[in-house]
C-alpha cells in the first residue's frame, strides 16, 4: 500500500425534480428530492498484485453467484497483469459518514402521498426509486 490521503467519496442515490403541481397545498415552489452519502476517510492505493487478483476474483464471484451461466475469471496472466496496470485499486478507511435524504419531509402527509403518486406515474427509474424512498420514510414514521 502507498501513501494515505484524505478523500471524500460521494455516493449519489436516486433523485428527481419535484414540480409544484405535485402538491395539494399551495403556494409551492419547484424543488429536488434526493438521497446522497458522503464518506470521508483515508485512501490507500493497493499495489500488491496478489491482493488485487484476489479482490478481482472475489468481486467477480460475488456478482456472478446467482447467474446460472457464471463467468469465471480464468484468463491469461499477461492479460490480467495488463488489466491491473491500467486500473487504480484503492481502499478507503472510513472516518466519517454523512447522509442526506431530502424527500419532501417538510410537506404535509397529503402532499407527500401526492408526490409519491406523481413520481410513480412518471414510471422512470429515478422517479420510482425516489417514490420508494418516500414510502419507506413514511412507513418508518408510523
Amino acid at each position: 500500500m502507498e501513501k494515505k490521503s484524505e478523500v471524500t467519496a460521494i455516493f449519489h442515490g436516486p433523485h428527481h425534480y419535484i414540480s409544484p403541481r405535485y402538491y395539494k397545498n399551495h403556494p409551492s415552489v419547484p424543488t429536488w428530492n434526493y438521497a446522497v452519502v458522503h464518506v470521508t476517510g483515508r485512501s490507500e492505493i493497493i499495489i500488491d498484485r496478489k491482493t488485487i487478483k484476489s479482490f478481482l476474483h472475489e468481486l467477480t464471484a460475488k456478482h456472478e453467484l446467482k447467474d446460472r451461466n457464471k463467468w469465471e475469471m480464468n484468463m491469461d496472466d499477461t492479460f490480467i497483469s495488463n488489466l491491473i496496470r491500467s486500473l487504480v485499486f484503492f481502499i478507503v478507511r472510513v472516518d466519517k459518514i454523512e447522509a442526506k435524504f431530502k424527500l419532501s419531509q417538510n410537506r404535509s402527509r397529503e402532499d407527500q402521498k401526492s408526490v409519491i403518486n406523481e413520481l410513480l406515474s412518471l414510471n422512470n427509474e429515478n422517479s420510482i426509486d425516489v417514490a420508494q424512498l418516500m414510502i419507506n420514510n413514511i412507513q418508518n414514521k408510523i
